[in-house]
């Protein structure tokens, strides 16, 4: 499970696998304060998950510029980490993801939206790259997605639901 292969995948897709990469954020710098319901430890399962599949531990935090700073690792693999942010867009709130470990090309970035099911259950969903040539897109042609497809369910694909660990 992989938060930007959110591919690739926050997060294997469900359906097609294939989420939208996109060359960059939607703004260049957080516009959105964090959402203080999502800082802590989360435990997550895929939106699919496979009878043997090993939960992975996500850990939320805010860095000192106000974004996201995520550490994503399955259980027994190695931590991968992420920085993140909130942007308004036509589809809602999404968070614009990146991996902070190595670039593997011009498309790092993934939209991510996120619901509490209840406040100790995470949804989190990316946008799917179905029907997008190649499932890249620059940031402009991003937005216009957004806008034409908003209403559309299928603008969305499940990528994992976490539960928030107890403190102890």
């Amino acid at each position: 499970m992989r938060l930007t292969l959110l591919v690739v995948t926050l997060l294997a897709a469900a359906g097609s696998g294939a989420c939208l990469e996109v060359q960059g954020p939607l703004d260049a710098m957080p516009s959105q304060p964090p959402d203080p319901r999502l800082i802590g430890t989360w435990r997550c399962l895929s939106g699919e998950p496979a009878p043997d599949e090993a939960p992975a531990t996500m850990e939320v935090q805010v860095a000192p510029d106000g974004a996201y700073a995520v550490r994503f690792q399955e259980d027994g693999g190695k931590p991968e980490r992420y920085r993140a942010w909130a942007s308004e867009t036509p589809a809602g709130r999404l968070l614009n993801v990146e991996e902070t470990g190595p670039a593997d090309g011009d498309f790092d970035w993934v939209l991510v939206r996120y619901g509490l099911l209840r406040p100790d259950v995470l949804a989190v969903e990316v946008v799917s790259g179905t029907g997008i040539p190649n499932s890249r897109a620059t940031t402009e042609e991003a937005r216009k997605l957004l806008e034409a497809r908003k209403a559309d369910p299928a603008l969305f694909e499940t990528y994992c639901v976490c539960v928030k660990a107890k403190s102890s």
